[in-house]
């Protein structure tokens, strides 16, 4: 099955070229999580257009076609850019810059076709000295957003880099689950999420969590650690507890820490890439196998995470006999899933190399029982819990994982 296509301009001025290069790094992203479901293409006239002779706006709007973009896209900073010597339509008045008249081409075609859907971005950031004397065209611009404007509407705004990076993955993502759910087949119709969370909707979501594990009667989990829910000072480990205490079923899947694919998406964590020197002989190949497997076991997914993941089992285990389950799997988990008796909290895992974040700032989804996508999802969970090892059996089996992950790495990276 093809990939739906959704075709995205991007349009910025001059000093917003970082920006432009963030929106394209959160499409990549997009992308990558969502390959099989969908496809954003993104252009932008500074990529697309060829030189050749006449008006120069005119010559990006034969080749960056606005009216081939599903969604289309202006970030500004501080310029507003230069005239271009088009004149507004039936108007003696000309565009005060090329950005103008981009947004005013899509302006009128959404008006007309309501297509393509516009996202604005504009910094808060404080104003350079040296662009204070061009800011007021932006200025006006902008106040033409107001309800007596001439094009009202809402416009995002952004204090710093990160703050624009979260504000456009916030507005791509909106648009694109709604695109998702309204292209769903009529069997899909029942599977709509409840909610979306983000970054910043943390609160939000561990209280909903907290109350649908405290009213469930089986709570089913598959997570790299299950930190959040087993560790002492886990954040979701007290309405566990509550939960186990009224009597809930608790089977939960943790990844085996001693595979490869575990240490490699472990040491992209930004603990170990603080390690500068270890983590550049590391992404060289450089590294001895025995080096990169004692760096793995003093790093914060091993020491902070997995062990106190175990440690809150066992006390859970202890107390609770016969009701948690906890296994073991060899798979590679890229995702984290929490059942409840009535939701499906559904949440992928992405770690970039090379990245200053510990990882990429994402998203879950909050999907009801009565949806494919949750029996579909169970299904799965189902599957993987028998394929998994009970724990007992993982730990009789624990040295030898850790001695064919060695063998692996030694393979792989080399004895340097």
């Amino acid at each position: 099955m093809n990939d739906k296509i959704i075709r995205v301009m991007l349009a910025s001025t001059e000093d917003a070229s970082q920006l432009l290069a963030i929106a394209k790094k959160e499409l990549d992203v997009i992308n990558d999580v969502l390959r099989g479901t969908i496809s954003i293409k993104a252009f932008d006239w500074k990529k697309s257009a060829v030189s050749g002779m006449g008006n120069a706006q005119e010559n990006i709007f034969e080749q960056a076609n606005i009216e081939e973009a599903d969604y289309f896209v202006s970030i500004f900073r501080f310029n507003y850019g230069k005239p271009t010597g088009n004149k507004y339509p039936d108007s003696e008045l000309r565009y005060n810059s090329g950005m103008e008249e981009e947004f005013y081409k899509a302006y009128h075609l959404w008006e007309l076709y309501k297509s393509p859907e516009i996202m604005i971005f504009k910094s808060e950031e404080p104003v350079p000295r040296d662009h204070i004397g061009g800011i007021k065209k932006l200025e006006n611009f902008f106040k033409d957003f107001h309800g007596d404007g001439k094009h009202p509407g809402l416009y995002n705004t952004f204090k710093n880099e990160a703050d624009f990076a979260e504000k456009f993955r916030k507005n791509i993502l909106a648009r694109v689950f709604k695109t998702i759910s309204d292209d769903k087949p009529a069997e899909y119709d029942r599977s709509n999420m409840t909610n979306i969370f983000f970054d910043n909707d943390n609160s939000k979501r561990n209280s909903i969590k907290a109350g649908e594990l405290q009213k469930t009667e089986t709570i089913r989990l598959q997570a790299k650690s299950c930190y959040s829910f087993l560790a002492t000072d886990g954040i979701l480990q007290a309405p566990v507890r509550k939960a186990l205490d009224k009597g809930s079923k608790f089977e939960l899947i943790i990844q085996n820490p001693w595979t490869l694919h575990a240490l490699q998406w472990a040491l992209t964590a930004d603990d170990f890439a603080k390690q500068r020197l270890q983590y550049k002989k590391y992404e060289k190949k450089t590294m001895s196998a025995e080096d990169i497997m004692d760096t793995y076991k003093q790093c914060h997914w091993i020491y902070a995470r997995y062990e106190l993941s175990i440690k809150g089992y066992k006390d859970l285990s202890s107390e609770f006999k016969g009701k948690i389950e906890l296994r073991v799997t060899n798979l590679d988990l890229s995702n984290s899933i929490l059942f409840t008796d009535d939701f499906l909290f559904l949440e992928p895992y992405i770690h970039t190399l090379k990245s200053k974040t510990r990882s990429l700032s994402l998203f879950e989804v909050q999907i009801p029982k009565g949806s494919e996508i949750y029996k579909d999802t169970s299904d799965y969970f189902a599957s993987r819990l028998r394929l998994s090892e009970a724990f007992g059996a993982f730990k009789k089996n624990e040295d030898a994982y850790k001695e064919t992950l060695l063998q692996d790495l030694a393979s792989v990276y080399g004895e340097k």
